[in-house]
């Protein structure tokens, strides 16, 4: 690679870099963590109010408590399958003065499967396939929200490290609106939806759901070899563009010996950020740039097996430190 052609690349991924940064500060933190038997549980209520002009109608809902578990995960292309199961035991409650008053009140006990899909590029961004919502009345981030906007594993946070965003499903040919609030290093801890007009002359629903507690460690079941990683993965760090500190993650199969180094475009080696044996697991290192100038750089991770000398992986990916 001539110099002339060297300088195009970089300042082709500078410009690319910058239509990604839109507006982003340092601050850029995780603020959904993911892992095996990652789990959140939440207190959930569901309320729907139908009235006609005369003052008849009915009131309907649910509340009680809803939990997401994280059961497994696949990489499919360039992205991450995270397969969550829910359950939830709700109070469903129904009553109607439309012909006569009476009252239903019966618990709801079940339980269903979604796939929460994680883009490993960018900011990497989260999102639920289509036909999911049954199993699934709290994370509802579709591909592509009525607005345009889209939810984000790694967002800019404020000073209490929250982001919320205001958006609209659409739902039925109605813009719904939500509200979802998230904590760094936490998750969805709060999600809100009140319109009206869904029923009746005048109409209400209202849903929201409040974090109660989650668990964030990976926790090992005994004789359930899928809370190990099923594949040697070295990841896109994050955020990307960052300044002046990245994160990278990887997987390791098997307990192996470790080379994790940073290489600028003229293949010179410029940090070693790891140099050990390590145990099987989810991994990640931090690199701080801070001495560095702006421009592309190489992340190279070589894994060699503890067990299999002789077998040697290689993964190399590129970050953009913008200044």
């Amino acid at each position: 690679m001539n110099k002339t052609t060297q300088i195009v690349l970089v300042l082709s991924f500078i410009l690319t870099a910058r239509q990604q940064l839109s507006g982003q500060t340092d601050s850029v933190e995780d603020v959904f963590p993911l892992g095996l038997h990652y789990s959140w549980t939440y207190q959930y209520q569901s309320i729907l109010s139908c009235f006609g002009n005369t003052g008849e109608g009915s009131i309907s809902g649910d509340s009680g408590q809803v939990t997401y578990e994280i059961v497994d995960s696949s990489i499919n292309g360039d992205s991450i399958a995270w397969v969550v199961h829910s359950n939830w035991n709700l109070q469903v409650y129904y009553t109607d003065n439309f012909s006569g008053s009476f009252d239903t009140i019966y618990t709801s006990i079940d339980s269903g499967t979604f796939v929460l899909w994680e883009r490993n590029r960018g900011n990497h961004q989260l999102f639920i396939d289509d036909y999911s919502y049954l199993a699934n009345p709290i994370w509802k981030f579709v591909p592509l929200f009525a607005d345009s906007q889209r939810v984000y594993r790694f967002a800019t946070v404020d000073s209490v490290k929250r982001v919320s965003m205001s958006t609209f499903i659409d739902s039925y040919a109605t813009w719904v609106p939500y509200r979802f609030s998230w904590v760094a290093e936490s998750g969805l801890v709060k999600m809100n939806s009140d319109y009206f007009g869904s029923c009746g002359s005048h109409s209400r629903s209202n849903t929201q759901a409040t974090l109660l507690r989650s668990i964030l460690t990976s926790v090992k079941h005994p004789g359930l070899e899928k809370d190990l990683p099923s594949q040697f993965v070295l990841f896109q760090s994050y955020p990307d563009p960052f300044n002046p500190i990245a994160t990278i993650r990887y997987n390791l199969q098997t307990a192996s010996s470790i080379s994790l180094k940073i290489f600028n475009l003229l293949g010179q080696d410029v940090a070693t950020l790891s140099n050990r044996v390590e145990q099987p697991g989810e991994k990640s290192v931090q690199w701080n740039a801070a001495g560095f100038s702006s421009g592309v750089y190489l992340y190279k991770l070589e894994a060699t097996s503890v067990s299999e000398p002789a077998k040697t992986l290689t993964r190399v990916r590129k970050m953009v430190l913008m200044k």
